[in-house]
């Protein structure tokens, strides 16, 4: 593979990366959701760590579920607005494979984004449905999770 040699055209200087990748204004909004869902996990997990030890938390887009547009009840396993899931539990299970996959927390980005006006309201929003959804893993009450526990969601 060839180096290549830009051009400084009229005297604008050299073309390059704008920002360089350890800057935080270059981290993207994904990545910057996903330290957000991380950040707020570990805190509100932090006196049950040795019982949160086999649940991990993960990020996607959108929910990825066959939903029945005139069914809203969902179990206790999905925290949702209405008919629209914002997370959801996956207890353990056996893969197609015989290996067994630990238990884990899938929290939607783009209901969870387009629900918050600011950075802020994203975390008051986040906490709650991540404490919902570890005290279920646990078999705890939320407000066992977070004292100040208020489900925001229908």
């Amino acid at each position: 593979m060839r180096n290549r040699v830009f051009r400084d055209r009229h005297g604008r200087g050299q073309r390059g990366v704008l920002l360089p990748p350890a800057v935080p204004a270059a981290v993207s909004r994904a990545t910057a959701f996903h330290r957000l869902v991380a950040q707020t996990y570990l805190s509100l997990t932090e006196a049950y760590r040795d019982n949160v030890s086999g649940l991990a938390v993960a990020v996607d887009w959108i929910p990825r579920m066959r939903l029945n547009p005139d069914e809203v009840y969902f179990a206790d396993t999905i925290v949702a607005d209405g008919a629209v899931p914002i997370a959801r539990l996956i207890p353990p299970s056996i893969d197609a494979q015989g290996n067994t996959v630990g238990a884990y927390i899938v929290v939607f980005r783009a209901p969870l984004v387009r629900r918050a006006r600011d950075p802020q309201l994203l975390v008051e929003l986040l906490e709650p449905v991540l404490a919902q959804l570890i005290a279920t893993y646990l078999n705890l009450d939320e407000r066992d999770i977070l004292p100040d526990f208020q489900p925001w969601w229908n």
